[in-house]
């Protein structure tokens, strides 16, 4: 039987990229019953004003020159939902990869932190069903040259700052995302009737797994719950939890053991809870 989380209510959460695909409607969402900050650049005024109707507060964050002054760092959670796909590397790893690790640094107070990845950082294996732990590769350099390469990087900064930060996170893989804002279903609709061909891997069948935004908006609970960063030792045993098609979740810190380590002695590393989110 499924796990059951509490409804998210009454949190100040931090979410990038407010406007975005995801984004938008996971907002739309928390922004009814929680106290809402929204960071991105905000070019479009209409976009923004509709944020702010819904009790959002928008701040103008350039993500990439990780100017973070005017964002609030008591945040209960972090929704790191922004992804900068420009085809510029420079560009990309900046605006991805090194923002998400400033981000991390100044809501290193925060009790989870959670980054939306995607299942694009797998390299293909044609009918495989995937685990987090299987072979990552250049997935969409055919339409995105830079994409696949800036989310396994962002996912390597994460990992890295979750551990030096000791900052509870997860990393959701999300599939094919799609609703009512948009998304790879409806744009290859879109493609069709403009007599366009949509790409497929020779390798058939080309499988997918699509997830509807309220969909997503349903796993925040349990995403947010299963945020941890843990210490590793060998005598220990690892504890995994089945959740959608592969994820894991961390066993619960414990602070006990962390304390009866010698003070000066090595410390061991901790690891981050990583989970592929694919219906």
């Amino acid at each position: 039987m499924a796990e059951r989380h509490e409804p998210i209510e009454g949190k100040k959460i931090l979410i990038t990229g407010p406007a975005g695909q995801v984004a938008l409607p996971v907002t739309r969402a928390l922004a009814a019953s929680n106290e809402v900050v929204g960071i991105a650049r905000f070019r479009d005024p209409e976009v923004k004003a509709e944020l702010e109707g819904l009790g959002v507060t928008c701040i103008t964050v350039d993500l990439a020159a990780g100017d973070f002054g005017d964002v609030p760092d008591d945040v209960d959670y972090v929704l790191n939902l922004a992804v900068v796909k420009s085809n510029r590397w420079e560009v990309d790893l900046r605006g991805n990869a090194e923002a998400a690790g400033l981000l991390m640094a100044h809501c290193r107070s925060a009790t989870a932190f959670l980054h939306c990845s995607s299942t694009g950082v797998y390299q293909h294996a044609g009918s495989h069903q995937l685990v987090e732990t299987d072979a990552l590769g250049d997935n969409h350099r055919v339409m995105l040259p830079t994409y696949s390469i800036s989310k396994i990087a962002t996912e390597a900064v994460v990992r890295t700052e979750a551990r030096q930060l000791g900052l509870p996170t997860t990393i959701a893989r999300l599939n094919v995302p799609y609703g009512d804002n948009g998304g790879w279903p409806a744009f290859q609709l879109e493609m069709l009737l403009a007599g366009m061909p949509v790409m497929v891997h020779p390798d058939r069948p080309n499988l997918f797994n699509p997830i509807h935004e309220e969909d997503i908006i349903a796993t925040l609970p349990g995403l947010l719950a299963a945020a941890n960063v843990r210490h590793h030792r060998g005598h220990h045993r690892r504890r995994h939890r089945r959740q959608h098609a592969a994820p894991r979740a961390a066993r619960p810190h414990d602070r006990r053991l962390a304390r009866r380590h010698p003070p000066h002695g090595p410390r061991p590393a901790p690891r981050t809870a990583v989970l592929t989110c694919s219906l």
